[in-house]
């Protein structure tokens, strides 16, 4: 494995042993350690946040009358209210802002940025404590509107003046921020490519470096020369030329790198703790509705990312539980209608249970409404999906002449269960297998095991996270999607997960539902 350096670079780590070796004191000068962030800076930013809260509740007290005066005779009936109110607005606004990122590294580097998240949080964090007063009847004394108003003001003013100085401050012990920049390793050479590293470098030199250009191709003579270029004989050899580099991000603006290749070599990296990401306008791999992020006005596609924390997925699976289990409790009386309309609309069973495949290739049987007549024949939806996997062959087109990646009337597909897919109702039995932890609220659509079969390795990188009722590619075509553009979707979903994307994208679906958009 070997990548020829075009230009002559002081900094540049030895590769002439071979990409995989590191140079171990290289990495030392460039690389953080994460234990040490965690433990230092993360604790500390918490307890600020914290403290401003609590200081800006009791300050807010003292400016409402009948919370002042109840405050200086207290009684528990009175107590009580004020301290369930104080909990629930410290505890929503530390973990909405952890939810928005006001805890990443990123963030912490962009002072005008962290106040906008800060602003947000504490918004939310508002409205929740109004729902909590309204559901749980706190009641606490004074004018509730005029506590929380005065508690947002005084808070942002905390926000605006104490914040900032205190993070410089824990940044500068923990030697986290100011020490460098991101290393970022830019995949291509054209003139756009080079144009937008330009930009993400010169906007904010002291978050981003640009270490390199590479491609397989011969990096041509222009603007871009002030970079180290690196030809790869080929793409294996991009995740070794990022390691030895001591990367911190690879940005892929080529052209020439296929799909599958950029998905199996930024996982990867991710195993590295490089992170991926991809110029849609540059490459093949952009899909409308893509979660886009954008430095220094470049839009960017995050395509991996190292493993999420368990922390997070411990939320997520509790937020399912939750929010199953009062969904069922909601939704038992429908559910009832739509199981005795299947009874009595075509002879069979009123659940289906089918094997699929879900997280890690994992088999599991999910379970629907009926909607087909039973004992019936698959033999053509198999063809179809074989062609459209190896072809991606559409089943049709729309009335405005739009593909459709989805079998359309199909002769199985009972009266019933036709109004029952197009408002996707008979999906609610899943909430059983949500339960069980074999899917998630959100995820991607698990497929079935034949479909399995013909996928290739870094099509079946979508079931790298558990698989769920409604995802990214539900709430943005669905059947009006390519099969690899699905697969697109929900890779960006997997390197892009976070708390808050998992609400927008429940909030998204109801709309879907509703109306049936791109369903079939």
């Amino acid at each position: 494995m070997r990548a020829n350096a075009l230009q002559t670079d002081p900094w540049r780590p030895d590769l002439s042993g071979g990409l995989g070796q590191t140079d171990a004191a290289f990495g030392r000068r460039t690389r953080i350690s994460k234990l040490r962030a965690f433990g230092l800076v993360l604790p500390g930013l918490l307890l600020m946040d914290a403290v401003l809260v609590a200081g800006a509740f009791f300050a807010a007290l003292q400016f409402t009358p009948g919370a002042r005066a109840a405050v200086a005779s207290p009684a528990p009936q009175v107590t009580l209210p004020l301290i369930a109110l104080f909990v629930v607005l410290a505890v929503s606004f530390l973990f909405l802002g952890g939810m928005f990122g006001l805890y990443s590294r990123r963030l912490l580097l962009r002072p005008r940025r962290a106040l906008a998240t800060a602003a947000r949080a504490l918004f939310w964090s508002g409205v929740i404590a109004v729902v909590f007063d309204f559901l749980l009847a706190l009641d606490p004394p004074g004018d509730l509107r005029r506590l929380l108003l005065t508690h947002a003001l005084i808070l942002t003013g905390g926000v605006l003046s104490l914040r900032p100085l205190w993070s410089r401050l824990i940044l500068r012990f923990a030697e986290v921020g100011s020490v460098r920049p991101r290393r970022v390793l830019l995949v291509g050479g054209r003139p756009e490519a080079r144009r937008a590293a330009a930009v993400i470098e010169g906007e904010a030199p002291r978050e981003a470096t640009v270490v390199g250009l590479a491609d397989t191709h011969p990096l041509p003579k222009g603007p871009g020369q002030r970079w180290p270029r690196f030809q790869l004989e080929s793409w294996e050899d991009l995740p070794g030329l990022a390691s030895a580099l001591a990367v911190d991000e690879v940005l892929i603006a080529a052209d020439s790198l296929d799909r599958g290749s950029a998905v199996r070599q930024s996982a990867a990296m991710a195993r590295q703790g490089i992170e991926t990401h991809v110029i849609p306008h540059l490459t093949r791999m952009y899909v409308d509705a893509a979660p886009i992020q954008r430095e220094a006005g470049v839009p960017l596609l995050r395509l991996s990312a190292p493993a999420q924390a368990s922390l997070g997925l411990i939320v997520k699976r509790a937020f399912d539980l939750t929010v199953t289990i009062a969904m069922g409790l909601v939704l038992m009386p429908l559910m009832l209608i739509i199981a005795l309309l299947v009874k009595l609309s075509s002879s069979g069973p009123i659940l289906y249970g089918q094997e699929r495949v879900g997280r890690g290739g994992e088999v599991f049987r999910m379970y629907k409404f009926r909607s087909m007549v039973a004992s019936n024949d698959d033999s053509g939806h198999r063809r179809y999906v074989a062609s459209l996997l190896r072809g991606g062959d559409a089943a049709g087109v729309d009335p405005s002449g739009r593909p459709v990646y989805k079998l359309m009337d199909d002769p199985r597909i009972t009266f019933v269960g036709r109004f029952l897919r197009r408002t996707s109702l008979d999906e609610l039995p899943q909430l059983i297998n949500v339960l069980r932890g074999e899917m998630s609220l959100i995820g991607p659509r698990p497929c079935l095991p034949f479909e399995y079969e013909l996928y290739e390795d870094w099509h079946k990188k979508r079931l790298d996270v558990t698989p769920g009722m409604t995802g990214l590619w539900q709430v943005s075509g669905r059947s009006l999607l390519s099969f690899e553009e699905m697969v697109l979707l929900d890779l960006y979903y997997g390197a892009n997960w976070s708390f808050g994307l998992d609400l927008r994208l429940l909030w998204r679906t109801i709309p879907e539902v509703i109306y049936a958009r791109g369903a079939r």
